[in-house]
């Protein structure tokens, strides 16, 4: 049998694998995808769900050894998945060559199915791709950013990742980060504009991730552009309330702006947030402490007094603290559940 050819019963522990990783029970699919390996160890599909199972149990030095024997195996053609996993678990140069990989094989996909006259599937690959650039422009931007040709390569992948998608808002943010870098800070605005005015009319259950959106917020507060980077905090803010960072950086912007009243409830709700996820962060209380008294000073200075806030800010500690209770009795609930076995 060919090493990417399984057994029926193989595909069957494949099957309920995957049923148990929709069910966020890794631990339950990890059972069935060990059997499956022990069956076909050569199966290029085996390893890499074996890879991402390994991965959702925390066990990165295992998912990378499933990775690249998935590699071994097919070196080239197949699912562009292996590539792609490891491009996420290494750095530098390496990165950047097994997602060069990846997307070689996409691309291939890409052609076929735009042959075909697919194109709900071929927008899907192009925005996967456009990613896959993204990513590997990333890399220059950090971990590689002191080789000579850094700039021009992230360049020259930005640009790819827009042209394979222009609807990309990810890209766009991206384009926006490296043109800061370049103290190109009308063209980094002009970027983030055309990324937020991508997203910001979509459904809240399809605009870009919180973290993204908050990410997008501090590129416009470097730019200054305050009042921008609050419509984007409000945004991120719809998604997830109980946000400790976005409660701070809107508070930031808030004060920069003068909006002390605004910045003072702001700030206090990031503390009482903070309080009720038990949040341990040295470096974030000395902030956080520091913008309180600088609020207050502030205020007092306008005639103004801290105590309404404070007042306010206790009233809504209990409500805060229960609300966070049945969200992560929510979460944990969904995490329960037993594991299931053929």
């Amino acid at each position: 049998m060919a090493a990417d050819e399984v057994s029926a019963n193989v595909a069957k522990l494949l099957g309920h694998a995957e049923a148990c990783m929709a069910g966020m029970k890794p631990d339950a699919a990890l059972k069935f995808v060990l059997r499956a390996r022990d069956e076909a160890p050569d199966s290029v599909a085996v390893l890499e769900l074996l890879g991402e199972v390994m991965l959702e149990v925390g066990d990165a030095t295992n998912a990378i050894e499933a990775f690249k024997r998935a590699i071994e195996v097919a070196p080239e053609g197949g699912s562009p998945a292996r590539f792609m996993y490891m491009g996420q678990l290494s750095a530098g140069s390496d990165a950047v060559s097994y997602y060069s990989r990846g997307v070689a094989i996409m691309q291939q996909e890409l052609a076929a199915v735009e042959a075909a006259g697919n194109e709900v599937e071929a927008g899907e690959l192009r925005r996967q791709i456009s990613n896959a650039f993204v990513s590997m422009a990333d890399i220059y931007l950090t971990d590689a950013c002191e080789e000579d040709n850094a700039e021009s390569e992230c360049e020259r992948l930005l640009q790819l990742a827009v042209e394979t998608d222009e609807t990309n808002y990810e890209a766009l943010q991206s384009v926006a980060s490296m043109r800061i870098s370049q103290c190109r800070n009308d063209d980094a605005e002009a970027a983030l504009d055309a990324s937020a005015n991508l997203w910001s009319a979509l459904p809240i259950d399809e605009k870009p991730s919180s973290e993204l959106q908050i990410a997008a917020a501090q590129l416009y507060m470097e730019l200054k552009s305050y009042d921008k980077a609050l419509q984007v905090l409000a945004s991120a803010l719809e998604i997830d309330q109980a946000s400790v960072e976005a409660w701070f950086l809107a508070a930031i912007c808030e004060m920069s702006t003068d909006q002390w009243d605004s910045a003072a409830e702001h700030l206090l709700r990031a503390r009482t947030i903070a309080s009720a996820l038990n949040v341990r962060d040295k470096d974030f209380d000395e902030a956080l402490n520091q913008r309180l008294a600088e609020t207050q000073a502030a205020l007092e200075a306008s005639g103004l007094s801290m105590e309404p806030f404070l007042t306010a800010a206790a009233a809504d500690e209990d409500s805060i603290h229960a609300a966070l209770s049945v969200i992560d009795t929510s979460r944990d609930g969904d995490m329960d559940g037993s594991d299931s076995d053929e």
